[in-house]
């Protein structure tokens, strides 16, 4: 990514980057981060589940990577050696569904996103596009669901 930012500033282009196109993951993101923020101060654990098709390759997914990376930004107790638990399953046809747990002694808090169809991700990234048309620069997803 650097390499591509580097580029992109050399030759005055446009880029747009996400591990998701999906409007609803990248809003599931969103809250999450505001969770992790609330959650980093207690006794709960964070732990990630994902579930996607039997032929799914990258295990885990770019996204379960995203949402891991994103939560160690608040749970300090998280750094590059210790990682948040990511249990990873490859079943059926699923398009794809992610867990997020904060687990305590006590009780157990989940939020989840479940695809239901392809639809999400092709309307998302033709939101970016749309997004980025007649700019310069580089922009995430992040910044197309701040400008919704």
């Amino acid at each position: 990514l650097p390499k591509v930012k580097k580029l992109c500033a050399k030759h005055n282009g446009t880029f747009l980057y996400a591990p998701n196109f999906s409007v609803g993951m990248n809003l599931f993101f969103e809250i999450n981060n505001y969770i992790s923020k609330l959650m980093c101060a207690t006794q709960y654990q964070p732990m990630i589940e994902e579930k996607h098709h039997k032929k799914k390759q990258d295990i885990p997914s770019g996204t379960a990577i995203k949402i891991e990376n994103d939560m160690r930004t608040y749970y300090s107790e998280f750094n590059k050696k210790n990682k948040i638990p990511i249990k990873s399953k490859r079943i059926g046809a699923l398009k794809g569904e992610h867990i997020i747990k904060y687990v305590s002694p006590i009780d157990e808090i989940q939020i989840s996103h479940k695809s239901h169809s392809r639809q999400g991700f092709a309307e998302g990234a033709i939101r970016a596009a749309e997004f980025v048309k007649n700019k310069k620069g580089m922009f995430s997803m992040n910044d197309v669901i701040n400008n919704l």
